[in-house]
């Protein structure tokens, strides 16, 4: 999986310093202004 550089500053102030980008996904939930749900498990697959 690659990150762009404004994605990897963003994870970085999210993230406990011992994890991964990846493990990230694992525990975030991204809601969308409408209120909607994105899938994270399905960021791997793009």
């Amino acid at each position: 999986m690659s990150f762009n550089r404004e994605i990897r500053r963003i994870f970085d102030s999210l993230r406990n310093p011992d994890q991964s980008p990846e493990q990230l996904l694992e525990v975030m939930i991204c809601k969308r202004a409408d209120g909607l749900e994105a899938e994270t498990d399905l960021w791997d697959q793009a």
